[in-house]
């Protein structure tokens, strides 16, 4: 890591994740040289599903929890995402922030709620990110109806074997 992304010759930059995040993933944050990772999944909204970025919106902190969410945020120069519930609140919780990272992309309005001054906090999305997973849903979508998916399945229920050229 360069000495411009650590702040300051020597000095390790605070990186705080924000968001449920996969142990592996944190760990790979984690190994880069001159980051302190603070990674709390016990202070974060259990994911539903992988890659469940917003987590349960069912989860509740304890106060002792949202305390200490606070303090770690009033420390972190890097957000892996946002609180959610505390969007508006952030520039005033992490006075410290400098990088904010976001797992999804068309960030816009989540932005113009935060309140985060952008000449402050550098912001990064992920816009993309969803496109090869994208891509390979057209190709099956494409290929379930050009191969005639539905009429072999429907075949198949009622036992028809008739010869067929799938083209």
């Amino acid at each position: 890591m360069s000495d411009e992304h650590r702040g300051t010759a020597g000095r390790s930059l605070r990186v705080l994740i924000a968001s449920p995040l996969e142990p592996e993933c944190a760990a790979r944050v984690a190994s880069i040289p001159g980051v302190v990772l603070d990674y709390r999944p016990d202070l974060l909204p259990p994911a539903r599903f992988s890659a469940d970025h917003g987590g349960d919106p069912a989860f509740r902190r304890s106060a002792q929890q949202d305390s200490e969410l606070r303090a770690l945020l009033a420390e972190a120069e890097v957000l892996f995402d946002l609180p959610r519930e505390w969007v508006a609140e952030v520039p005033q919780l992490a006075p410290k922030l400098r990088y904010l990272q976001t797992s999804s992309s068309g960030i816009g309005q989540l932005m113009a709620r935060s309140g985060l001054d952008p000449e402050r906090v550098q912001v990064c999305n992920a816009a993309g990110i969803h496109a090869g997973p994208l891509t390979e849903f057209v190709l099956l979508a494409l290929l379930h109806f050009v191969k005639r998916v539905p009429e072999l399945q429907r075949a198949q229920a009622q036992h028809r074997w008739a010869r067929l050229a799938v083209g």
